[in-house]
């Protein structure tokens, strides 16, 4: 079973873009981090299973990211990106999904940058027990345009996200987010979702993934994707035509 990637590899890149600051500066801004812990959920084997996601964006480069939990339990963040080091996640492994919910609660992010002498940061976020229902794909065809996938709307759910990854468990396509009464997206052959010099291959099989999205309550528009409460995952192998 692969692992499975999370939410913001693509987002990351836009939202620090608006949140750096340059650390060459004669008086360097102190340092600012936001974060999210988030649940994330699995059907393997007819068993709903749920996952911890963690994750920081900060304003300059961070050194660690440690995480303490509610129920004094600790884990240890790593760069999203080997170049760009404002993003700090934790990995998910197959082994931390589990039949029980992430205990709701506090979680306190440690946040030590790369700058020599600055002072590490807290920052927190509030996790609730609110997840999403089962995330179900329907069907999936081939068109002149691309790949048709429908799927069964799920209650509650403020967005769905497309994303496909290759064989070596590598993202090579996240297509852009959908209203929550969607039901049906279009992955076309060719277009500005795809990785960067990627085209599908026909015979090739892909991981398709249908993410289902619950944003935390009370919260601005343009802090969603920063404060992610619950997605639901669901997996189909396709096999691509041309």
């Amino acid at each position: 079973m692969r692992n499975r990637k999370l939410l913001f590899t693509t987002i990351a890149g836009i939202l620090a873009a608006a949140f750096t600051s340059c650390i060459d500066d004669p008086e360097p801004a102190p340092l600012d981090a936001m974060s999210d812990a988030y649940i994330q959920k699995k059907v393997e084997d007819g068993v709903e299973k749920y996952a911890l996601g963690l994750w920081v964006l900060a304003n300059k480069n961070l050194d660690t990211v440690i995480v303490e939990g509610p129920e004094d339990e600790t884990w240890e963040l790593s760069a999203e990106n080997e170049n760009d080091l404002r993003v700090f996640r934790y990995k998910i492994e197959d082994e931390d999904y589990t039949e029980t919910i992430p205990a709701e609660g506090d979680y306190s992010f440690k946040v030590t940058s790369t700058q020599e002498g600055e002072t590490p940061i807290t920052v927190k976020d509030k996790l609730t027990d609110k997840v999403l229902d089962v995330a179900t794909i329907d069907s999936t065809k081939f068109t002149n345009s691309g790949l048709d996938v429908h799927w069964q709307v799920v209650s509650n759910a403020d967005n769905y996200v497309i994303r496909m990854f290759d064989e070596d468990d590598k993202m090579i396509y996240q297509g852009p987010y959908q209203l929550g009464n969607k039901d049906k997206f279009t992955v076309e052959k060719t277009g500005n979702y795809w990785a960067t010099g990627f085209s599908p291959q026909e015979g090739d099989t892909y991981r398709l993934e249908l993410l289902a999205i619950l944003f935390e309550t009370g919260i601005s528009e343009s802090e969603e994707m920063y404060n992610v409460q619950s997605i639901s995952i669901a997996t189909s192998e396709i096999e691509w035509e041309d």
